[in-house]
């Protein structure tokens, strides 16, 4: 991925966090990598209708030995100790320690460079399982034939579509969470009250239920918005161009109708909030940006 495309971005190796990648078996060559797994993972199942790459913890195949050494370290048994330092003394971290300077070397723009040890591509699962000590991270001479720009950029294209969405959800989520946080404070104390010092009113405990229950459902309401425009990005025609991609996905935002009745469909308490049109306006917005390199 080159780096002045606005899908690109940095993803560096650090010792204090595993990064994760998607490769692809055909060419074994990684085609992005992140550090949100949960992102990652989604980017995948997105793109499994359109291309099925595999979910990798690439930073495990180094960081493992020193988190069980951490492990062994804090267990005084020797004979635990013993079996311990056989079982990781095969690994490949430890039989070829250079390795490890080209797993710390893998960014995005130079991903399509690495890939897996052979042993490990040519029998992999949808998740590759790291229990074979002999798997490892592999550099390439040069870029295999048989990698796809197109493939890469769609990854990218739905990372960003993902991740714009989730960022936003969370920040929204503590906006209004801040915002009721007194109210829900002063109905809490103002319950209390009542029921210890007038328990034979019933008027104020009422208006009280029916404020936190309008509360409630403007959460859930977003929630359900929200899980709708991420179905909307799984329901997107990955065999089109990236511009026309975001131009349908910019077309269901500015409409809001299907994300509007799938809601409605999803949740039968549903009711729209003003929350709802910041959270597509700004994934919108994002959406708009990028378009305008593909113009």
């Amino acid at each position: 991925m080159h780096l002045e495309n606005p899908l690109y971005y940095h993803c560096y190796h650090s010792p204090n966090i595993d990064r994760y990648g998607l490769i692809r078996q055909k060419d074994n060559s990684f085609y992005i990598v992140d550090n949100d797994p949960e992102l990652l993972k989604n980017v995948q199942l997105v793109l499994s209708k359109y291309e099925l790459l595999h979910f990798v913890n690439i930073d495990h195949f180094f960081n493992f030995i020193e988190k069980t050494n951490n492990i062994v370290g804090t267990i005084n048994i020797q004979s635990l100790t013993e079996q311990h330092n056989y079982h990781i003394s095969n690994a490949a971290v430890n039989i070829n320690k250079d390795r490890k300077q080209v797993q710390q070397n893998i960014n995005n723009d130079n991903c399509f460079l690495f890939g897996l040890s052979l042993n490990t591509i040519r029998a992999l699962h949808i998740d590759v399982n790291h229990f074979r000590l002999i798997d490892n991270v592999i550099q390439h001479e040069h870029k295999n034939d048989l990698f796809d720009e197109d493939v890469q950029e769609k990854a990218f294209l739905i990372r960003r579509l993902l991740y714009v969405l989730k960022h936003t959800d969370a920040y929204l989520r503590q906006f209004f969470s801040l915002q009721e946080s007194i109210g829900d404070f002063g109905m809490s104390v103002t319950k209390k009250f009542f029921k210890i010092c007038n328990p034979e009113d019933t008027v104020i405990p009422k208006l009280i239920e029916e404020e936190v229950e309008t509360n409630n459902r403007r959460f859930e309401s977003f929630n359900t918005f929200s899980q709708m425009i991420f179905k909307s990005i799984n329901e997107l025609d990955l065999s089109k161009s990236i511009k026309n991609i975001l131009v349908d996905f910019i077309e269901v935002l500015e409409t809001g109708r299907k994300i509007e009745a799938d809601s409605k469909k999803f949740n039968k308490k549903y009711n729209r909030y003003y929350d709802m049109h910041r959270i597509k306006t700004i994934v919108k917005n994002d959406c708009e940006k990028i378009l305008k390199h593909y113009n």
